[in-house]
């Protein structure tokens, strides 16, 4: 396995982790590993995340576009694409990980190759029933992840002199201003609280997806920008979009 250290933001223990998965070959042996020794936070369709000692582990598989962005963080490639500003909304990823699939594979899930980083542990942006909970009841942060979800199933609405349309998505709203972008979520607001008002996190999440957007072909050609409330977390008060590509 090809492990990179991050020089911006180190963590000893996130390094002595990685020493510890450095001799698995297999993903399956890396996931029984974290069973073991960490409690287990969650999935998605590539990966799966586990909080060892304060720590975030993630375990993926090698087709994850997600491992040239992890892998770009870790080296500081990525950082230069942003602001000092917009970097705050970038995760702080310690240490990385990739281990190669095998040349004889033939379609062999734990062959196929994975990548493993570590990094810092942070706090969803929604609860995960957030879909149960009445629209009456939902926090900022909630309504945060509403908006996310929407923007990225391209079911946002709003008509004005830039953007004219029902399903827009980050695609369509890329490159408008930030009138235009306060509107669309105004409109969103009124359409699924009754009220009018645009909250600062929900202008940060739209202004750091249409940065990703920007920039997306530097970090991994080829990727998606992949937008929805899974991956959009908090550090204290601060929005991280942990894994935006797909």
């Amino acid at each position: 396995m090809k492990i990179y250290y991050s020089k911006v933001n180190p963590s000893v223990t996130s390094a002595n982790i990685m020493e510890c998965l450095r001799g698995f070959k297999f993903k399956s042996h890396v996931e029984r590993w974290l069973d073991t020794n960490g409690t287990f936070l969650g999935s998605g369709s590539y990966a799966m995340v586990y909080a060892v000692n304060g720590i975030a582990v993630k375990v993926a598989q090698d087709d994850d576009r997600g491992r040239q962005f992890a892998q770009g963080i870790v080296r500081n490639r990525v950082q230069r694409l942003f602001t000092s500003d917009e970097q705050a909304f970038l995760p702080n990823i310690h240490a990385f990980g990739h281990c190669k699939g095998h040349d004889d594979a033939y379609g062999d899930e734990d062959d196929a190759g994975f990548y493993i980083t570590c990094m810092e542990l942070l706090t969803p942006l929604a609860d995960e029933d957030l879909f149960q909970i009445p629209n009456k009841d939902h926090t900022v942060l909630d309504k945060c992840a509403m908006f996310v979800d929407n923007l990225g199933s391209g079911f946002l609405s709003y008509h004005g002199p830039e953007v004219w349309g029902d399903d827009l998505s980050i695609c369509e709203l890329h490159g408008t201003s930030d009138q235009t972008f306060r509107g669309v979520i105004r409109a969103f607001n009124r359409q699924a609280y009754g009220i009018d008002s645009c909250y600062k996190i929900q202008m940060d999440a739209l202004r750091i997806v249409d940065k990703i957007y920007s920039v997306i072909e530097k970090i991994s050609p080829g990727a998606d920008v992949d937008v929805h409330m899974g991956n959009f977390m908090m550090r204290g008060n601060q929005l991280v979009y942990t894994d935006p590509v797909a």
